[in-house]
């Protein structure tokens, strides 16, 4: 039996991603399918708009098998990191293949994935960065200028599931796991246009944050609408990132990730003479630093998440939800001994080193902020008392 993997967020699970599952089920006819989802935050640089234990019920009750938690220092990453690190949990979890969803085909991004593995790619990506653009800029120019067809290249970038999937086969090139790309339904991402039961995550959220109730088609009819009831915003965690923001020096600001080249300087400076994160982002924004970008530094203040954290490997496996498939791969994944199973969070200081407690803890901290964004404030420590979901 194949066992298949998804990287994710399912921010909501919603039925883009129920035809993901079913698509997989019907190429793998006898497969087991593994969620690695991110936590509470989110790569965007946000929080989730529901509690991650809810969103893995979601998906146990849609098709998935076993969810698994991106740690947080790495779910809140640039695309390269949060790939890269949901890779080694699926290579730990003995994964046979990686599913992703994909505006184009497997050889043309394979193409594009090999080419950013050569030295001369590498060098022209300095060049091209040293020139003053931002990283996503400068990766698609040189993409562009070093791909003999540049006007398909030109193509392929404009998909950002096409961006992800890139990051996902240049991650899976060293492992003996298979991908398999999905093309996306419908619509496409943060699109604001709906078609029939379909809608990006984007769209489903701002209906769900608007208690818009238009958002119940979009999303699995097995859905509790209670799921719902308590939904949380970045917004309600202004006040806390101002504050933390002020208790800053530039040298905590060089310490987090995506800081680099003097970025320092103009993160003091906004925070010091702006009263707000809407106005703070739109200071420190330039062609260079993109919004995203900035968004995710802010959360990374926000969790004191630093780069020598993030620079470290994935080096356990949180299980947030299972049912009886799922029991038995991570019954495998014991045997094989890649990484550490944590599914008693007391227990996890008698499970990790002492460096891997402080990632650990990350997700812990995460949690207990999230709580704060949420439209009931709930109390500290839920990962301690909140229950594996199992179906």
């Amino acid at each position: 039996m194949k066992t298949v993997g998804v990287i994710c967020e399912f921010n909501p699970f919603h039925n883009g991603h129920k035809y993901l599952a079913d698509k997989i089920r019907e190429t793998y006819t006898d497969c087991n399918l593994v969620a690695i989802m991110s936590g509470n935050f989110v790569q965007r640089g946000d929080v989730a708009v529901i509690d991650k234990f809810i969103r893995a019920k979601q998906a146990l009750l849609n098709g998935f098998d076993l969810v698994i938690e991106l740690p947080a220092v790495y779910a809140v990453s640039s695309a390269e990191i949060f790939a890269k690190s949901g890779v080694r949990i699926a290579e730990a979890l003995c994964c046979d293949i990686l599913a992703f969803g994909a505006e184009n085909n497997i050889d043309d991004l394979n193409e594009i994935a090999n080419s950013e593995q050569s030295d001369n790619f590498k060098r022209e990506l300095k060049q091209q960065l040293l020139s003053g653009k931002s990283y996503p800029q400068a990766l698609n120019d040189t993409i562009l200028k070093l791909t003999d067809n540049s006007s398909k290249a030109k193509e392929i970038l404009k998909g950002p599931n096409n961006i992800l999937a890139i990051e996902y086969l240049k991650s899976i090139n060293s492992t003996s796991i298979l991908p398999y790309a999905v093309k996306r339904k419908a619509v496409k991402h943060d699109s604001e246009i709906t078609e029939n039961i379909f809608a990006s995550a984007s769209a489903i959220r701002e209906l769900i944050l608007n208690n818009n109730d238009e958002y119940y088609k979009f999303i699995p009819e097995n859905t509790d609408k209670n799921d719902f009831l308590n939904t949380a915003s970045i917004k309600k965690l202004e006040l806390p990132l101002l504050y933390k923001l002020r208790t800053m020096t530039k040298v905590d600001f060089i310490t987090l990730p995506d800081v680099t080249e003097g970025l320092e300087n103009r993160i003091f400076y906004a925070v010091q003479n702006y009263n707000s994160i809407k106005e703070i982002t739109k200071e420190i924004k330039t062609k260079r630093y993109t919004e995203a970008r900035i968004r995710r530094i802010l959360i990374y203040s926000l969790l004191s998440i630093s780069k020598d954290m993030q620079k470290t490997n994935v080096s356990y496996i949180r299980v947030l939800g299972f049912n009886k498939n799922g029991e038995t791969i991570l019954s495998n994944a014991v045997k094989k001994n890649i990484l550490p199973i944590i599914s008693k969070v007391s227990q996890y200081k008698n499970i990790l080193n002492c460096n891997e407690q402080k990632i650990f803890e990350k997700d812990l901290l995460a949690s207990d902020i999230f709580a704060l964004a949420q439209n009931t404030i709930s109390s500290c420590n839920k990962d301690f008392y909140s229950k594996i979901i199992k179906m």
